[in-house]
Formats: structure tokens, C-alpha cells, sequence
């Protein structure tokens, strides 16, 4: 058996679409995605994700916003859709929040077998704001700097 996690053997190297992605769920309203930001300062030891969200529904809902990341240039292979943060929110029809998902910038490390620590790379990092990790609603490329 070949127990390497990158050959698919976990959800972050799966090759195939799950039947239900990860934060998949139903909900009685429809939202709306916008303006998504993100910095990351040298030297600092967070991302400051920020989106506005708009439930353009007729009723009251919950949203699970998600964030995601992919550093698509990495020296290792690396996860399509990795989770960095998220953030729960309760918005009234027709009502916009700004919701900030701040993460701590070592989550875009990779342990390095070689050295035995963490490596975080110099560069650009896909972000991905979304419902679940199939319901991407917005993308953004941020650079990551040291």
C-alpha cells in the first residue's frame, strides 16, 4: 500500500470531487460575495483577509465564510484549496456585512523534511474566498513576503 499523502490519499491531494465538499451545506437565502482585500506586510505574522457579504435573499440566514490558499509556484507540491480561516456571520435579507478573516502568515508553510522545519515561501499565494471549497466566489493573489 502506498501510504504517501500526496498520491490522494487524504482530502488535500484527493484527485477526484467529493460527493459533499468540505463546508458544504444548505441554506434558506442566497449571498453575494464582493471587494475582497488581503495584505500581508513583511515582517508581520498574520494575513488580514477582508470581503463584504450580502444576502441577497428575502430572508434572514447564516454564512460560513471560507478562506482558502494555494501557493501554485511552491518548491513541493502543495494542496489545491487549503483552509487558512473562516468566519461564521448572521446577515439580514438585503443586509451587507465586512468581515475580516485574519490568519497567522505560518499557516502557508511547509514542514521541509530536509531541514526539519517549517518553510514559508517568497511569493505569490492564490487566495480563495468561498462557501464551501467547491463554492469558490472570489479569487485574489497576494504576495507573501518575508
Amino acid at each position: 500500500m502506498d501510504y504517501d499523502i500526496r498520491h490522494g490519499g487524504t482530502y488535500m491531494y484527493f484527485k477526484h470531487d467529493p460527493l459533499y465538499p468540505f463546508g458544504y451545506r444548505l441554506s434558506y437565502t442566497s449571498f453575494r460575495y464582493s471587494n475582497l482585500r488581503a495584505q500581508s506586510k513583511a515582517g508581520k505574522r498574520s494575513v488580514s483577509v477582508s470581503l463584504d457579504v450580502k444576502n441577497t435573499g428575502d430572508r434572514e440566514g447564516e454564512e460560513v465564510v471560507q478562506v482558502y490558499v494555494h501557493d501554485p509556484h511552491s518548491k513541493v507540491e502543495r494542496p489545491k484549496r487549503q483552509l487558512a480561516g473562516f468566519r461564521r456571520t448572521t446577515i439580514g435579507p438585503g443586509q451587507t456585512k465586512a468581515l475580516d478573516i485574519p490568519f497567522e502568515s505560518q499557516q502557508l508553510a511547509y514542514w521541509d523534511i530536509a531541514t526539519h522545519r517549517f518553510v514559508r515561501e517568497t511569493g505569490d499565494v492564490l487566495l480563495m474566498a468561498g462557501s464551501s471549497s467547491r463554492e469558490i466566489r472570489r479569487k485574489r493573489t497576494l504576495h507573501v513576503a518575508h
